[in-house]
């Protein structure tokens, strides 16, 4: 799934590099010439593959694969803010299962770098909810910290876009454990 996921990523931002390359660089500039801007994001991907064994054993899952949807505010300093939500989608499917029912409310803050083209890639650091899973008993909800980096690439003089984002949250080990996500979709600026 990890290698679809990495593929699928690498075919949009080629995709984008070729249809951008007439393109007029002043367009894919407004959003690096002090402008602020609200943007929504809709992302699938692999959004919880714990790193310890242990997790895997406790929760019975490996990866966990859902949506992330989202909005941020970016400010004419490029510094941003964010909130979104993450969750699993469809228990049972022929391409993956997901055991665990995991839901996390997350927050951040962040910068997006100068280019002078149409990628815009970025760095965060937020703070997450998250929902008691399902399949350890008496388990409760937990707050995690989380890194993260990623890139928006701007379709030729359009408010849209995609976006691909990479994470790793530091979870409770009692209640859910440490995990990483890899996340791609569309986003739209209003």
């Amino acid at each position: 799934m990890k290698k679809t996921i990495i593929t699928t990523c690498a075919f949009l931002m080629s995709f984008l590099a070729v249809a951008q390359a007439d393109g007029n660089k002043n367009d894919a500039r407004f959003f690096e010439k002090g402008n602020s801007y609200w943007t929504v994001d809709a992302t699938f991907g692999v959004i919880a593959g714990w790193d310890a064994q242990s997790d895997v054993d406790r929760l019975g899952d490996m990866v966990n694969v859902g949506l992330t949807v989202g909005v941020a505010r970016t400010f004419k300093s490029n510094f941003f803010t964010a909130a979104s939500a993450s969750f699993s989608v469809a228990k049972e499917t022929g391409l993956w299962s997901n055991p665990v029912n995991y839901f996390s409310a997350n927050l951040e803050g962040g910068y997006k770098f100068k280019t002078g083209t149409f990628f815009v890639p970025f760095v965060a650091l937020g703070a997450n909810y998250i929902k008691a899973p399902n399949t350890i008993a008496n388990s409760k909800d937990s707050f995690a910290f989380n890194p993260s980096a990623g890139i928006n690439a701007w379709f030729k003089n359009s408010s849209f876009g995609v976006t691909a984002k990479f994470g790793y949250r530091f979870a409770s080990e009692k209640y859910m454990g440490t995990h990483r996500y890899l996340t791609i979709g569309f986003i739209k600026k209003f």
